[in-house]
């Protein structure tokens, strides 16, 4: 029988996930069901119901210093009860939990920190029909800029082995341990199982090297299912890994097409719909999630575009939750992505500004010409400094290439666009004035 090791990525134990709904605790729902402290008492949970052998924590377990007190409870919790069933713990110190790690290594019994003061380190798991050898490293400090996989030692017999590392892959300018994927092929572990990027890879069955990601996802950016994972390794060293669907939580984005939106009135149906089939695709994956927070985005063209925008605010406000098979799905963000049916090519035929307006746009969804390539020109340092302002510094850094730079004009213009043509139509505002008011081109 192989050696079963339950592994686990990010759990940042004392953070708590972001965006979601207070009207969730309507549905007795409170939020403490749904932290990395409940996906890590699932597993712990699902490990000695099925008796594996040994929990490997890939780093971050802890989510700073600062949450010391918050995150002791549940760790000491559950290694006591691993320890009892007889499960081992492992584990490895990331960027997050450098320092703090080391204490609870020091005064909890049953669970072994490997790799301290970033020298590599290495347990033997023993049965008596089998042996794996699992490597660690854990960071000395929040900051590291070195590969620290050119100090693993030789492999001292042919015990197989696992690695684990919090580290930054393919990234070499990262103060995280940068290593390549490349580097962590050309050594001996028949695994290598890494924390950092919560993420997780598409884990390759036969030789998985990469990202366990986050047990439980904090914020709707990380999306998809989440879960510790399953890794059998026999006698040979060939290995098995499965990801459990165990989070509590998930985050998923899902599109409503307007163009199938017949009426002010239909769009809440068409959003209960969209929920429902949701909960149809996910199926199976989500028979242990308590709730699911749904980003839902519109697309596609209608001519009800600007009227969808009431109801679209009155659904932003009352929080929307809808209970399938007892998974309650929040929707947390909602992201108007849509576009109105407009005939450009006859308002373009215009004098008016709404007709300058509609020739930029076609401009836009032209073949490249120096006028096209004059407005995306101009748009870029405005987009540039939107991007850096301080209010976006925790995100991703926003591509100004042509492509997005041309999708955005064009959403922002269309919105200007139809407005612009509402007022003239409503007598609100002249055709000048309202252009001026809405002038981004």
């Amino acid at each position: 029988m192989p050696m079963r090791l339950l592994c686990l990525g990010d759990l940042h134990l004392g953070r708590r996930p972001q965006n979601l709904p207070d009207r969730l605790d309507e549905l007795d729902l409170s939020a403490s069901e749904l932290t990395p402290a409940r996906g890590w008492s699932a597993s712990v949970e699902w490990a000695i119901r099925h008796n594996v052998d040994a929990v490997l924590l890939a780093g971050d377990v802890v989510e700073s210093e600062n949450r010391y007190f918050e995150a002791l409870g549940p760790l000491e919790r559950g290694v006591h009860d691993l320890r009892r069933a007889g499960i081992a713990v492992l584990a490895v110190a990331g960027n997050h939990d450098s320092q703090v790690l080391d204490r609870f290594a020091d005064s909890l019994e049953g669970f072994h920190l490997l790799g301290r003061r970033g020298t590599w380190e290495s347990t033997v798991l023993r049965r008596a029909d089998q042996s794996v050898r699992v490597w660690g490293w854990s960071f000395p400090s929040r900051r590291y800029e070195h590969d620290p996989t050119v100090s693993l030692p030789a492999e001292p017999d042919g015990t197989p082995s696992v690695g684990l590392l919090h580290c930054h892959l393919d990234v070499s300018s990262s103060g995280h341990a940068p290593t390549t994927r490349r580097a962590l092929a050309s050594l001996a572990p028949v695994a290598w199982l890494l924390g950092h990027i919560h993420k997780p890879d598409e884990l390759d069955s036969s030789r998985p090297i990469g990202y366990l990601g986050s047990v439980v996802g904090l914020d709707p950016t990380e999306t998809g299912r989440h879960g510790p994972w399953l890794l059998e390794v026999d006698r040979r060293g060939e290995v098995q890994i499965e990801q459990l669907p165990l989070s509590p939580l998930r985050w998923e984005v899902c599109e409503l097409d307007v163009a199938t939106v017949r009426s002010e009135d239909d769009f809440r149906h068409a959003v209960a719909r969209t929920i429902r089939e949701l909960h149809d695709r996910l199926g199976d994956e989500i028979a242990t999630t308590r709730a699911v927070g749904v980003t839902l985005r519109l697309v596609g063209r209608s001519s009800l575009h600007r009227r969808l925008r009431r109801p679209l605010r009155e659904l932003e406000a009352e929080e929307v939750i809808v209970v399938h098979d007892e998974t309650a799905y929040a929707i947390v963000q909602l992201v108007d992505l849509a576009a109105p049916r407009l005939d450009l090519e006859r308002i373009a035929t215009g004098r008016d500004p709404a007709g300058l307006l509609a020739r930029r746009l076609n401009l836009l969804d032209g073949p490249p010409c120096p006028e096209r390539s004059a407005l995306i020109e101009a748009a870029q340092p405005a987009l540039g400094r939107a991007a850096e302002s301080g209010v976006w510094d925790a995100l991703d850094p926003v591509a100004l290439d042509d492509v997005a730079v041309v999708a955005t004009l064009r959403r922002a213009g269309l919105r200007v666009l139809e407005d612009l043509l509402a007022q003239v139509t409503d007598g609100t505002s002249s055709p000048t004035t309202a252009f001026e008011q809405g002038d981004l081109f």
